[in-house]
């Protein structure tokens, strides 16, 4: 089963690009003041600054062959891989053969990338099966004894490089790299692999291929993209602890100019954003195509793309994993409560917030908080609880509501009840609160009283600086009293979402979707529909649309600038976020991705 599915028609380039990109790659006192941690220094992999990545210049002799044997001249200072690099130019399909050390593992009669040899259709699940792991140009493949052949027949015209890998985690097993890397320059042009790079044991013999393949310019001069890990440099630069033979400069390689040419990369209009499928988590990557990357729904990104918080089912606790070392923790293991609806601190990573309660049933408890490691779990107020929302520079939170006042926390303060009539506004109730971007306002949900407000449900806008107040899209519920639910502030700051219950009569309970400016004006309808996400720059909104035709919710996506909307995800889906595109956020997310397979293909 393809782990990255098509999702949007693109280039064929551009998948084999994708794919190689994979494949050359885890309790205080009541009233008491609680104030939020400090950041404090989180796990990382195993440093490489211990070993220098030698640096890596343009400024090197021009390719050379290795030396017959009797010469007893020694590029690497390793006898053995002296060997292995003369037989590979030897272009000696039989002698290639001989060097090779086949791995062996139970074989699998799953589909995917990556993992285990593949069963033939008279092999049962977990037969031994000997094979040697190659990567790119497309999948990564266990190609077996008897197919060896077409890999090893590619021509060399030259030794470029050679290091020695430094020690550190891997991905998949059964596509563990060797203790060297040797690169061979191979003067290709209609299939677009410039290089292969010979993982190698300290016996000389070959454990791994990768075929590389980077774009390159009307000159022949490579391309490095931000996103993609596809040449020698940046290989190098990535695995590096010891170079045994720095870079030759050869046709493909850079000029020699200090500046190397850099691709401009576009990301997809849909980068970065995050949803549901099945009770699965995809991301869509930076060519518009769908990555299965965690079995959770409800789990939570970090920015960086490194930590999942996630709750599974019937749990009471909160969870993290690690998706570059793929270590899973539970972060509230002993607290002897019910903690959920996690959320990480603005600006703090190591530090995670949400409710937390003695008691199982509704509601959002009270606010909690824990560092990613585990430690300083504590309650911030054990009095009053409900919906969180913190300040975006992270020094404000916002909570309650309902049954009793809000609250505010400020860092370094009590907490303090949050009054409307404070703001010249009288409204009976505030429920779930939203900060806007500037950390300066903060929308509530609101309540009125029909007999004196002739409304019941209504929007409104604090201002915090100037203690004023907006109120909006006020109506009387049909059929009971209600709020509108989910507040969001577009990141611009332009505009606010929100949903609405019981407001038209045809629609019943069904939720409607408004988003309207700060003040209440141009305010837009955008149909029965709830659960919405905002892409990063602020412009666009995506929401889960009723069908009827389906009788289902289906995604779709709202452009403010534009007013077009469009469906991008089908019914089964429901958008969850939408981070900010990064290189380190894809490779981070598509590396771990490797080590992960969906129930279902989107």
């Amino acid at each position: 089963m393809n782990r990255l599915s098509p999702f949007v028609s693109w280039p064929v380039f551009c998948m084999t690009m994708a794919m190689v990109a994979i494949l050359i790659a885890c309790s205080a006192p009541k009233g008491e003041v609680v104030e939020p941690p400090d950041p404090i220094q989180t796990p990382v992999l195993p440093a490489v600054e211990d070993t220098p990545t030698p640096a890596v210049t343009d400024e090197a002799p021009h390719a050379t062959d290795i030396p017959p044997e009797s010469s007893g001249e020694s590029l690497t200072g390793v006898p053995a891989l002296d060997h292995l690099a003369a037989v590979i130019l030897d272009n000696n399909l039989e002698a290639r053969r001989d060097l090779i050390s086949f791995a062996t593992a139970g074989c699998t009669t799953a589909d995917g990338l990556g993992g285990p040899p593949k069963c033939t259709p008279d092999q049962a699940e977990g037969t031994p099966v000997d094979f040697l792991p190659v990567m790119g140009p497309g999948e990564g493949l266990a190609v077996k004894p008897g197919e060896i052949d077409t890999s090893l027949d590619f021509q060399a015209e030259a030794l470029y490089a050679v290091y020695r890998r430094v020690d550190k985690p891997i991905g998949d097993p059964n596509y563990a790299p060797g203790e060297y890397g040797l690169f061979f320059s191979t003067g290709e042009t209609e299939t677009n692999i410039q290089y292969v790079l010979i993982h190698a044991d300290a016996n000389g013999t070959i454990v791994r291929l990768d075929f590389l393949a980077c774009p390159v310019d009307e000159e022949g001069q490579i391309i490095e993209p931000e996103f993609l890990i596809c040449s020698p440099r940046q290989i190098i630069e990535r695995d590096a602890g010891e170079l045994m033979l720095p870079p030759q400069e050869t046709e493909l390689a850079s000029s020699g100019s200090d500046t190397k040419p850099q691709a401009t990369i576009q990301f997809h209009p849909l980068a970065g954003l995050v949803y549901t499928m099945d009770g699965e988590l995809w991301i869509i990557d930076e060519n518009g195509e769908p990555v299965y990357f965690f079995n959770e729904p409800a789990a939570r990104l970090s920015a960086d793309g490194r930590y999942v918080l996630f709750q599974p089912e019937y749990d009471p606790d909160i969870w993290l994993a690690d998706l570059t070392t793929g270590e899973r923790r539970n972060l509230t293991e002993g607290s002897n409560r019910y903690n959920g609806l996690p959320q990480w601190w603005p600006g703090q990573q190591d530090v995670v917030i949400f409710g937390s309660s003695d008691d199982l049933g509704p509601g959002f408890g009270n606010p909690t908080i824990v560092r990613v490691d585990g430690s300083d779990y504590r309650v911030l107020d054990k009095e009053r609880g409900g919906p969180l929302a913190l300040s975006m520079d992270g020094e404000i939170l916002a909570y309650g509501g309902f049954d009793h006042s809000g609250r505010i926390m400020r860092r370094g303060s009590e907490p303090e009840d949050f009054y409307p009539s404070d703001y010249g506004l009288d409204v009976e109730k505030v429920f779930q609160p939203a900060w806007s971007p500037d950390s300066r306002k903060l929308a509530w949900k609101v309540s009125g009283d029909p007999e004196r407000h002739s409304w019941t449900s209504g929007v409104a806008v604090f201002d915090l600086e100037d203690r004023s107040a907006e109120l909006f899209h006020t109506y009387t519920a049909v059929g009971g009293g209600s709020v509108p639910h989910y507040l969001s502030w577009s990141p611009s700051g332009d505009w606010l979402a929100f949903v609405t219950f019981n407001e038209r009569a045809e629609d019943g309970r069904r939720p409607n979707l408004w988003i309207a400016h700060p003040d209440g004006q141009d305010e837009i309808g955008l149909g029965v529909a709830f659960e919405t996400v905002w892409s990063p720059d602020g412009n666009q909104i995506t929401y889960s649309l009723y069908d009827d035709t389906q009788e289902a919710y289906q995604v779709w996506i709202h452009d403010t600038v534009t007013g077009e909307q469009t469906q991008i995800l089908p019914a089964g889906t429901t958008a969850v976020d939408w981070l900010e595109p990064t290189n380190e956020l894809m490779q981070i997310i598509r590396q771990y991705s490797m080590t992960q397979e969906p129930e279902l293909e989107p």
